[in-house]
């Protein structure tokens, strides 16, 4: 029902043709990596990748202030 009463002409549409293939190859490769890297190195990449993905999303709300 939110799609259909929504208005989705104030999105940028196009980054999804990068972030739907990216997502896919992300799960993947993690899940391969999975098999290889014992359970604490991957609890460690997980981490990281986690606090990477926050300090960018501080970064482009602090962007927003400017």
């Amino acid at each position: 029902m939110i799609f259909i009463t929504a208005c989705f002409t104030n999105y940028f549409f196009e980054l999804l043709w990068f972030i739907i293939p990216a997502a896919l190859i992300g799960g993947y490769l993690g899940s391969i990596f999975s098999h290889i890297l014992p359970a604490k190195k991957v609890t460690l990449v997980f981490q990281g990748m986690l606090l990477l993905v926050i300090l960018i999303n501080v970064y482009n709300g602090l962007m927003l202030l400017v």
